[in-house]
């Protein structure tokens, strides 16, 4: 791995524990803290290459168990640290309808992981009277604007902040 790659890896890493380590102690926006910190995975993707990427990715994860709180780590492990590399694969089929099945079939899989993780594990504390359909679906809306907000960040480092 060349130094140049380390050291860049080394500070996404830092970025993204110190981003997780903030959206776990304040008591609001953790969802909009994490979907920025969801960037930072990307960036790396475009700054150096996969493999530095899938490290940060690997890093950061094992890091944000010791680090922050056990519900943001997991929440980041799930979805927000590795959407970026899915996304960045999932990208490469150049087919826009293709790519927004292969997204969603992502998003659902890892929300009816969580879904049924929180039913199981902290029923007793909290009762979900929602029918999971209508979790899905609104879900799904907010997840399409949350891809597309991604796609502009990247979008805007790669024009303006490389070039």
């Amino acid at each position: 791995m060349k130094t140049k790659n380390l050291t860049l890896g080394s500070l996404f890493v830092t970025m993204i524990i110190i981003l997780l380590y903030i959206s776990s102690i304040i008591p609001t926006s953790k969802i909009t803290l994490l979907a920025v910190v969801s960037s930072i995975i990307p960036l790396t993707l475009v700054k150096t290459n996969t493999k530095t990427a899938i490290l940060v990715y690997i890093a950061s994860s094992i890091l944000s168990f010791f680090l922050v709180s056990k519900s943001i780590a997991i929440i980041y492990i799930l979805f927000f640290g590795n959407y970026g590399l899915i996304k960045n694969f999932i990208e490469k089929f150049k087919n826009m309808f293709l790519e927004i099945f292969l997204k969603l079939l992502f998003f659902n899989s890892i929300l009816t992981i969580c879904y049924f993780l929180y039913n199981n594990l902290l029923l007793s504390y909290f009762n979900i009277s929602t029918p999971f359909i209508y979790i899905i679906l609104l879900s799904q809306v907010f997840f399409l604007i949350f891809d597309y907000a991604l796609t502009v960040i990247i979008s805007f480092y790669i024009k303006k902040l490389i070039h």
